[in-house]
């Protein structure tokens, strides 16, 4: 039996391709706990009625921009949605077929990681992404961010994390964003085309092939310091000046 769906969240099976959708247009997408619990029990789900393969996507507008800001600004108890966020990478990560993720518009913040999670990522050539934590007065989540580091290289996770540069979708590839490129409109088109190759694939290789390549890929270390240098600056008074001005400037 599926799990109750957030009603943030749409699913839609296509074939052997179930299209996971968020749908928070008012927040721009905007990411609660409870919606990335949802996002990790669809996948699960979908994977277990038959599907070969999952794209995750937000419309054609945009695809995320990040944690919901209702939901972070509290000092080091922002570290329940951390833990959250961290879930639904593992879900990804574990889950034994592809996720595709179909990109337009901004991905920002913890939509880019979730992103980054995803075994393949079509972007349209005006998205763009971003994580501005710095402004704001943070480390991202060191697992997080040995996750990006391993997905797009010290360049680009320099860029990203270091600088709260913006890449744009024409830039996406070459920074090691995105898998492929395509016009306004169109991510979902091209991200349902490649899911259909997973059809005639033998599950089995596929799985496994999508282990070892995450395996081999992944960074181990030791980030116990980093997580102590976390917890202190979230709850510095800088820091939560800065979410409290966002917040203001936004309307939220």
């Amino acid at each position: 039996m599926r799990p109750e769906v957030d009603p943030n969240l749409e699913t839609e099976r296509l074939g052997a391709t179930s299209i996971i959708r968020v749908n928070r247009p008012a927040k721009k997408n905007a990411l609660t706990a409870k919606m990335l619990t949802g996002i990790g029990a669809a996948l699960k789900a979908e994977h277990e009625s038959g599907a070969t393969a999952v794209v995750l996507t937000g419309g054609t507008e945009i695809f995320s921009a990040g944690a919901d800001l209702e939901t972070i600004g509290h000092g080091a108890k922002d570290i329940e949605i951390d833990d959250v966020i961290a879930e639904l990478i593992a879900v990804i990560a574990g889950l034994p077929i592809p996720v595709i993720a179909a990109i337009e518009g901004d991905c920002i913040g913890a939509a880019l990681e979730i992103a980054l999670s995803c075994d393949v990522r079509v972007a349209s050539r005006t998205s763009s992404f971003s994580i501005p934590v710095v402004r704001l007065g943070v480390l991202y989540r060191p697992d997080g961010i040995a996750n990006i580091l391993a997905n797009v290289g010290m360049a680009t996770a320099t860029r990203l994390l270091v600088l709260g540069e913006a890449i744009f979708g024409a830039d996406a590839v070459l920074a090691g964003i995105a898998s492929h490129v395509v016009e306004p409109k169109s991510a979902l088109d091209e991200a349902l085309k490649l899911a259909r190759l997973t059809e005639v694939n033998i599950p089995a290789a596929v799985s496994a092939t999508k282990k070892l390549l995450l395996e081999l890929n992944s960074s181990k270390v030791d980030l116990s310091d980093f997580d102590q240098v976390r917890n202190e600056l979230l709850s510095s008074e800088a820091r939560l000046k800065a979410v409290a001005d966002l917040q203001v400037r936004l309307g939220r």
